[in-house]
């Protein structure tokens, strides 16, 4: 790592950078998770590039790794090429998240710890909102075959039963049934019917 900023340029972008103050502080990798860090890392770069490059990652890896405490500002100098104006951000970043890292619990940084928590929680809720989801369909499906079955029952009971004609209501009306009854009556019977008037 050294001996590559070795050229005047990096000689000069170091004395002129402003760097933030956080990285004045050292950062004890023997006390850092550094395969946690290492995903961080990748994740974070795949998203400023739009897509993985081990390439960036292994050098970040490599400075990481070199030494027990590990120089940001010649990192950031370094990945400057590659991730150009995102290079301050995510250099402090990951600085902070080293400086976390340090002085958490197993060494994982806190913000990690409560991002991963969020991403439970999260997930617990869609999960359960999932689970909501399916129960309200089921109750759905087993009342839509509820309905079907009283229908179908109905039907049956109707076809057990006959539904009744309306051509028998209407030869059984009262007038339809007086005017069947006088012309179905006999000569004789109209003859009666006059004497008995008489």
């Amino acid at each position: 790592m050294s001996a590559v900023l070795m050229t005047n340029v990096d000689k000069k972008l170091l004395r002129t950078t402003k760097f933030p103050p956080e990285f004045d502080k050292k950062v004890d990798m023997e006390k850092v998770n550094v395969p946690v860090i290492k995903k961080w890392v990748a994740d974070e770069i795949a998203r400023i590039l739009n897509s993985d490059d081990d390439i960036v990652a292994e050098l970040v890896y490599n400075v990481l790794e070199e030494s027990r405490y590990p120089k940001i500002k010649e990192l950031q100098i370094l990945i400057t090429g590659f991730l150009d104006k995102d290079a301050p951000k995510f250099s402090k970043d990951l600085w902070k998240l080293l400086l976390s890292a340090q002085n958490g619990a197993k060494g994982v940084p806190q913000e990690l710890l409560e991002a991963k928590k969020q991403e439970l929680e999260q997930q617990q809720a869609e999960e359960e909102k999932a689970k909501q989801e399916a129960v309200k369909r089921q109750q759905a499906e087993q009342e839509r075959e509820r309905e079907l079955a009283r229908m179908e029952k109905h039907k049956e009971k109707e076809d057990l039963l006959g539904k009744p004609d309306r051509r028998d209501k209407r030869r059984l009306s009262p007038g339809r049934l007086s005017v069947a009854s006088s012309r179905s009556e006999t000569p004789q019977q109209k003859a009666g019917s006059s004497v008995d008037d008489e």
